[in-house]
């Protein structure tokens, strides 16, 4: 996932939004992430990291947390609107 925007999650038994188990947004999302000790100037260029965005995303009367992010690589999130979640608005 590169860019998420303009999204709503309302009234979820537990989260509205859930990503977690290394999510580390990439060149090539299929293909793994490798760390080249001989070239340290960018020793990820076989599958260069990359930042995602989740832009205006608005979290309300979710069962646990508007969002939830765990484990993840370079995951921002710009302008949430969360209210009336359970636990928090995010947590990370």
């Amino acid at each position: 996932m590169k860019q998420f925007q303009l999204n709503t999650a309302h009234s979820n038994g537990m989260n509205g939004l859930y990503m977690s188990k290394s999510h580390s947004p990439r060149e090539y999302s299929c293909q793994e992430i490798t760390y080249d000790y001989e070239n340290l100037s960018n020793p990820y260029h076989r599958n260069n990291l990359m930042t995602s965005n989740i832009d205006e995303f608005t979290a309300h009367l979710n069962g646990y947390n508007g969002v939830m992010l765990d484990h993840i690589g370079d995951v921002r999130v710009n302008r949430l609107t969360a209210a009336d979640n359970l636990i928090a608005g995010i947590q990370i």
